[in-house]
């Protein structure tokens, strides 16, 4: 699955290469993996860390990119980053991503969290 976390956000860029920050998008559909690490820092690891907590967290939901958003952005405008927007775009559309992908998996994604506790995929 990490090879389509980069492969598809790759691909994206190959279509919409001058609209697109290749660097963001990469970061963005790695994001959600964050999740793991409260679990792996642990003093004792569980046998299946990925399993215990993710993708049940926040992290995989695309309302918290919707909602980061905005945030991203006026920090970046406020440190006068160029290509302010297009960089919070493209993270936002890479965690997206990453989390569409995954719905294909056994488990599912909490796609509608907070709204709803359903698994989707």
């Amino acid at each position: 699955m990490m090879i389509a976390h980069a492969t598809i956000p790759l691909i994206l860029y190959g279509l919409f290469p001058n609209h697109i920050s290749l660097l963001a998008l990469l970061l963005g559909s790695g994001a959600p993996n964050f999740d793991v690490f409260p679990t792996l820092l642990r003093k004792k690891t569980p046998k299946n860390a990925l399993a215990e907590f993710h993708a049940a967290s926040v992290l995989h939901t695309p309302f918290f990119y919707l909602i980061l958003l905005p945030f991203v952005y006026l920090l970046l405008d406020y440190f006068a980053v160029a290509s302010s927007l297009t960089i919070t775009i493209s993270f936002s559309i890479g965690g997206i991503l990453h989390i569409l992908m995954e719905c294909f998996d056994e488990k599912g994604r909490l796609l509608f969290y907070p709204f709803s506790k359903k698994f989707y995929g």
